[in-house]
């Protein structure tokens, strides 16, 4: 059984405060359907429909909605009222809405029926929490079945490199900077345990309370303004995987799944993950190496259903596209920095605790150990 969990954020108490904005997460479970999306051009099946997602006002006045917020993605998209999507935006009742001159359609698909989608682009006053943005959205003009049930779009948080329009503009992150939201481009997540319900993700900070020991610069191997993919070693195998809030399981190379597999006694089912017929009473937890950076995740998280211990979240690249991820199930373990300035990731052991610390992302951050090519 593959969870279907949705995270919303809790309206009303955002805190924007010198150059950062910090969001508090609240997780819902919605069901245990499996679905797919489009990850960077491939299809990621039995994701367990996990999203992050806000509650935006978009126009004058406003119109509220959820939203999904991806960091594989890049564009905002919402729906019009001819779509015959549940929750739309309709421009005729914004007084402020304006259709962006000589800006390309945006044009995209979507699964797991490959719907084509295609929208003008616009831009009007957008409200999220206590932050005002002047944004550029798509509206489109067909639904999307099992993509964006239960919200109302996508603000994709990704670099403007992953832009579904020729000419690329000022994305939802790009624009928090522009209009002085924040001072730094990029953005850190903490996911919390497994048992809990609450996470945190700060715009242009970090929040140093909830990490342990050093936090680690990592070198981003995919393009600049795209997405982040780090060399991470499992079993003495390395290989590039994305750091993915929008997947609850992990893709990994067959030689990686093989190898975890093997030192379970275990097999690898397309459908299931890896099968351990005699799950261990006290399962050392699993080791996830980025140079030097350790991050150990206990094996309870890797579960596929926390009923049932035969059965590890952990899926070979053919079942996404041939994407590695490394999706919620590792990172609930991890606090991870996303900085599109410095086209770099940042990787700590995850401190589990109510305490904060935030510092800008522009500032220096305490306990960062410098990458091994040279200084920040």
């Amino acid at each position: 059984m593959h969870w279907k969990l949705t995270f919303y954020f809790l309206i009303g108490a955002a805190l924007a405060n010198e150059g950062f904005l910090e969001v508090p997460l609240v997780a819902h479970t919605v069901g245990n359907q499996i679905t797919r999306r489009n990850v960077a051009g491939g299809t990621v099946e039995n994701l367990g429909n996990f999203y992050y997602g806000a509650k935006v006002g978009v126009g004058s006045p406003q119109q509220k909605m959820e939203i999904i917020l991806d960091t594989c993605s890049s564009d905002t998209l919402l729906f019009t009222p001819q779509s015959g999507h549940p929750q739309f935006f309709d421009k005729k009742k914004s007084s402020t809405c304006q259709l962006v001159p000589n800006q390309p359609v945006f044009s995209g698909s979507f699964q797991p029926e490959n719907i084509a989608a295609t929208g003008n682009f616009y831009r009007d006053t957008a409200y999220f929490y206590n932050a005002r943005l002047n944004l550029q959205f798509a509206l489109l003009d067909k639904d999307i079945p099992h993509v964006f049930d239960h919200v109302g779009g996508l603000f994709g948080i990704g670099g403007t490199g992953l832009e579904g329009t020729s000419k690329k503009y000022t994305n939802f992150p790009a624009q928090l900077v522009l209009d002085g939201v924040i001072d730094h481009l990029g953005y850190s997540i903490y996911l919390n345990a497994r048992n809990e319900s609450t996470g945190t993700i700060v715009f242009g900070g970090v929040d140093t309370a909830k990490y342990q020991g050093d936090i680690y610069w990592l070198r981003n191997k995919k393009p600049r303004n795209t997405y982040f993919g780090v060399d991470v070693t499992v079993n003495g195998i390395t290989q590039v995987a994305m750091l993915d809030t929008g997947t609850q399981f992990l893709y990994l190379s067959s030689k990686i799944v093989d190898s975890i597999a093997e030192s379970f006694s275990g097999s690898y089912d397309p459908s299931k993950g890896i099968v351990v017929p005699n799950p261990p009473k006290n399962p050392e937890p699993f080791l996830f190496e980025f140079g030097k950076a350790k991050i150990y995740v206990p094996y309870e998280d890797l579960l596929a259903d926390p009923e049932n211990h035969h059965q590890l979240a952990i899926f070979k690249t053919s079942e996404s596209g041939g994407i590695p991820l490394l999706g919620s199930a590792f990172l609930r373990s991890a606090y991870v920095v996303y900085d599109f300035y410095r086209n770099m990731a940042a990787i700590a052991q995850v401190k589990h605790t109510t305490e904060s610390a935030i510092v800008p992302l522009s500032q220096e951050i305490p306990h960062a150990i410098q990458p091994s090519w040279g200084r920040l």
